[in-house]
């Protein structure tokens, strides 16, 4: 066996022996992302729900192509998403996207004391006004 052969099975056995412990540590290692299931509530005029104790009330129909990153689903229905909404921030804005197979709605959601409403939103509901 020559130099070159010899080197050649180092890197090989190094490049080896790293993907093992790389595959080790990605299966092993917690996720530390756990998807949220966000708490849900109603009135006598809407549902909405409750992210780090403020309640998103519907406010108007969005595309889809709006969502931003996934942040988890509505209680036990995990086909129920919320969403942060792009470029906007989550304290104020959330998207909640409900994959039913039939049709796929997304609805924006606003925190319920927001007032600065980014322009060409306008509210579907008379009492979100």
């Amino acid at each position: 066996m020559n130099g070159k052969q010899k080197v050649f099975i180092i890197i090989t056995s190094i490049m080896i022996i790293g993907i093992i412990i790389l595959g080790y540590l990605w299966v092993k290692l917690p996720n530390d992302y756990e998807p949220i299931a966000f708490e849900q509530s109603s009135n006598e005029e809407y549902s909405y729900i409750i992210y780090k104790g403020r309640e998103y009330v519907p406010y108007c129909a969005i595309s889809p192509t709006e969502r931003d990153s996934y942040l988890g689903y509505v209680s036990e229905d995990k086909q129920n998403e919320i969403y942060t909404f792009k470029g906007h921030s989550e304290e104020e804005w959330l998207i909640n996207y409900l994959d039913s197979g039939l049709m796929n709605d997304c609805m924006l959601l606003k925190e319920k004391s927001v007032t600065n409403i980014p322009e060409g939103l306008t509210s579907e509901y008379e009492w979100n006004n």
